[in-house]
């Protein structure tokens, strides 16, 4: 669905709930100076409650005082399988925040997607959130993201918490703090994840700004973060390669041979429900003596191209989206089309 830079490609009202699946949003446009939805959210403005699955938010522009390039929303918001990529807030003049994502209030969801190439030119590239926020990022990437004045990957604010589980936050820049900036009593809490500095031009600040919660099995590039868990790592190279396709429905940046990260998640996370047993390319993980840090399972073989479930000799079967259709025990079968 293009907007042809001419609109919003699409606002959802209160009171209503929206599933969106296997659909590309592109070429949104908003700005100007007055109220909501006027000047927020230029792909896809959203005060119900939606998810986003299999789906692409990409391309689109809100400028002169605007909130979230990709995404405002002030209602519920899960994303599923999908990449926000290359939107920009205030991209001309003025105030833009939440180049990628801006959630106001409500719930954030994200699960085996990727947030990339996002520009605001204040606060958060990739996500920033305002007001009492709950955000889960579990089997995630933030890559690549330019928060302008700070924060590349996420800005936490106002009592906000985020929860980030296996992903991998790296390649993001700001004018200061490229990675995540916590500030006004938000929280920040990772565990089995990378989070790396960004080498381009205007990163300052590096990893990390202000308290994180350190739940363990994490690796930070510098000491910004200040991880004291005695499973996690500061000042350690993560030894990423460049987002790419290496299978699954999104990008995401796969680890090099030898980087610290194989084998050193905890297992018992990798297990359990949000991550149950697969990285952000649905491939199974642990594949090695233990799982691994970060996104990506280091050897694991995703799923053939179209079908995103995997199961093993025994285990649930997950669709896309989370959906869980029962267990599966070794020999079983299975109807067609059931998976996508």
């Amino acid at each position: 669905i293009d907007g042809g830079a001419i609109d919003r490609v699409i606002h959802i009202p209160g009171a209503v709930t929206v599933s969106i699946t296997g659909v590309t949003i592109r070429n949104g446009s908003v700005g100007g100076s007055g109220s909501w939805p006027f000047w927020a959210g230029a792909g896809i403005a959203n005060a119900g409650t939606l998810s986003i699955n299999n789906s692409s938010i990409t391309g689109n522009v809100c400028s002169t005082r605007c909130w979230g390039g990709g995404i405002y929303s002030t209602g519920a918001l899960t994303i599923n399988a999908s990449t926000i990529s290359n939107n920009q807030t205030a991209n001309v003049s003025g105030i833009g925040d939440g180049g990628g994502v801006l959630i106001h209030g409500n719930s954030l969801n994200i699960n085996h997607s990727t947030i990339s190439g996002n520009f605001s030119s204040q606060l958060g590239g990739g996500i920033r959130s305002e007001g009492v926020v709950t955000a889960n990022i579990t089997n995630s990437t933030i890559s690549g993201n330019n928060g302008g004045a700070s924060s590349g990957a996420i800005f936490a604010q106002n009592g906000s918490t985020f929860t980030v589980i296996n992903s991998t936050i790296s390649d993001n820049q700001a004018g200061s703090v490229g990675g995540i900036r916590v500030v006004a009593g938000a929280t920040v809490i990772l565990k089995n994840t990378i989070v790396g500095k960004s080498t381009g031009g205007g990163q300052a600040g590096g990893d990390c700004s202000g308290t994180i919660t350190d739940n363990g099995w994490n690796i930070a590039s510098d000491n910004t973060c200040g991880f004291t868990d005695p499973t996690s790592m500061n000042n350690t190279n993560p030894m990423l390669d460049v987002l790419a396709d290496n299978g699954g429905p999104t990008e995401t940046h796969a680890l090099q041979s030898g980087s610290p990260a194989i084998d050193a998640g905890d297992d018992a996370t990798c297990a359990a429900a949000p991550v149950i047993g697969v990285d952000q390319r649905y491939a199974p993980r642990p594949e090695g003596a233990h799982c691994d840090i970060g996104a990506y399972e280091y050897g694991a073989t995703p799923p053939p191209s179209g079908l995103i479930s995997w199961w093993r000799a025994e285990g649930n079967a997950l669709d896309s989206i989370g959906t869980n259709h029962g267990t599966i025990t070794n020999g079983a079968t299975f109807a067609p089309g059931l998976f996508g």
